[in-house]
């Protein structure tokens, strides 16, 4: 998640017109290739919390490199896979230190990742002469809602393992720029 905020700041250095890649159509090229980075690094991450269950299911599993593919499999082996963005709101109960509410709109749901990353790819090859030509004025219009999408599904998420653990990670916390995760594991309930 790191390697998420850094990339994301490259984003932020070209849309704010701080820098360029000398031409209009390279700066675009290089905000694709970030986002086409970060869907990568979201996807292996998914990866890497399911590694055990994803090598019994794929042998080959370190050659995997396609998001788009590795979000279908990794489905296959836990639905819940996918980070899901919440707010965190004051506690109602006592002893509750927070009570979380997901979020339902303005993150970036897995058929968005799927049409983001499909659309990146086009970006980052030579245009096939005889094919359609390549819209950048689209992506460029798109990039701050792409942007915006990124950042409400990853700002505070947390993800579902399959022993039942939950990873939850802040890309900031008050007073602490780093990335911060914690790990809830289920605790057997004492019988009364």
């Amino acid at each position: 998640m790191d390697e998420v905020k850094r990339r994301m700041l490259v984003i932020d250095f070209f849309t704010s017109k701080a820098g360029h890649a000398l031409f209009k159509p390279t700066t675009l090229e290089s905000i694709a290739l970030q986002f086409r980075k970060i869907l990568e690094l979201v996807a292996m991450a998914s990866l890497v919390a399911n590694k055990h269950a994803y090598a019994k299911a794929y042998a080959d599993f370190a050659r995997h490199w396609n998001a788009k593919f590795l979000l279908r499999d990794l489905k296959k082996i836990n639905p819940d896979f996918y980070p899901v963005p919440f707010r965190e709101l004051p506690p109602t109960k006592p002893g509750v230190v927070k009570d979380w509410e997901d979020l339902t709109s303005g993150h970036l749901t897995q058929a968005d990742f799927v049409r983001l990353y499909d659309g990146c790819g086009g970006m980052l090859h030579a245009r096939n002469p005889f094919g359609s030509p390549l819209k950048y004025e689209a992506f460029e219009n798109e990039i701050g809602s792409w942007h915006s999408k990124i950042v409400t599904l990853l700002n505070c998420h947390r993800v579902q393992l399959l022993n039942g653990n939950l990873y939850v990670i802040h890309m900031k916390e008050e007073g602490h720029d780093d990335v911060r995760g914690y790990i809830f594991a289920r605790h057997p309930m004492p019988l009364a």
